[in-house]
């Protein structure tokens, strides 16, 4: 895993264990009887997990010859990172909104499988004829009980559902910088008390090797133990930390955008300029000038 899947993977871990997204998941789940779930993008076995392992199909994992082709068009589709609803050859239907931090996608959110329509009995038994033919071990027991208790959305709700998961998915990338700042799971005493450190004295010029001295460790070994907790090194936390303190200025006062870099720690603008568009995705201008809304 090379350094930026590393980070996206940490980023991932830590919204999907937050309480703004384990409260929003069972809401969701409870409003809509939809399943929800955040997951890490990957390479093709991951979009093959999100739409293999077919009900009506006696095997872990069990796919057909329609859920190849589907898988296909998944990967294909999820290059263009825009919420997407796919449907298999049964009509059953989930949801992929990608959840974009800084300048990449981390993850998806995705939902379903639900019926855009109920099917009637034929529908379902010339399915699984279809899928005995493409060499598929059937458990037919599983057939009506598909057709009888899988959950039916009309179209126009679960259009509705994506919009829904599309603007909390902005939210989460929104938030994401400030749950990796504040993600406390496990972590040792050194790292924490480095963290309250820095989060009263982030303007100040602190290097890897005064913090590992400020705690009474070596600089190697508080670096290791630093990253393994945070899933960032000492600097990019710090540049984070830096980042969205920054933001506080920009969205409630009119400081200019050079003052609030080296207000919070920033040695050049131009630095400032580079690390704010990494983590936020916006140059400082294009966040600032975001509608009210979209600075909470």
């Amino acid at each position: 895993m090379n350094k930026e899947s590393a980070k996206a993977s940490s980023t991932v871990t830590a919204l999907s264990q937050s309480r703004i997204f384990r409260d929003y998941q069972q809401a969701f789940n409870t409003a809509t009887g939809l399943k929800l779930s955040l997951q890490e993008c990957g390479g093709p076995e991951a979009y093959a997990s999100a739409v293999s392992g077919c009900p009506l199909i006696d095997t872990p994992g069990g796919s057909c010859q329609n859920c190849s082709k589907l898988t296909s068009r998944f990967k294909r589709e999820a290059t263009d990172e825009k919420p997407h609803r796919l449907q298999c050859f049964l009509g059953m239907c989930h949801a992929q909104i990608p959840v974009r931090v800084g300048d990449n996608v981390v993850a998806y959110l995705r939902a379903g499988q639900v019926f855009l329509q109920k099917p009637d009995a034929s529908d379902m038994s010339r399915a699984a004829k279809q899928l005995i033919r493409y060499g598929s071990k059937i458990n037919v027991k599983r057939v009506e009980d598909l057709r009888l208790h899988t959950k039916v959305v009309p179209p126009e709700v679960f259009d509705s559902t994506i919009r829904l998961l599309t603007i909390f998915a902005d939210h989460l990338g929104r938030i994401s910088n400030e749950v990796i700042l504040d993600d406390d799971r496990a972590t040792p005493r050194a790292v924490h008390q480095t963290k309250v450190y820095l989060a009263e004295n982030y303007t100040e010029h602190v290097t890897l090797g005064d913090a590992a001295k400020m705690v009474n460790l070596s600089a190697h070994y508080f670096c290791k133990a630093f990253k393994r907790s945070t899933g960032l090194n000492f600097v990019d936390y710090l540049t984070r930390l830096r980042i969205e303190k920054a933001k506080d200025l920009l969205a409630r006062s009119n400081s200019k955008i050079s003052d609030a870099a080296f207000e919070v720690g920033f040695e050049s603008l131009s630095q400032f300029n580079r690390s704010f568009k990494k983590v936020a995705g916006l140059t400082p201008s294009q966040w600032r000038n975001q509608p009210l809304s979209a600075l909470s």
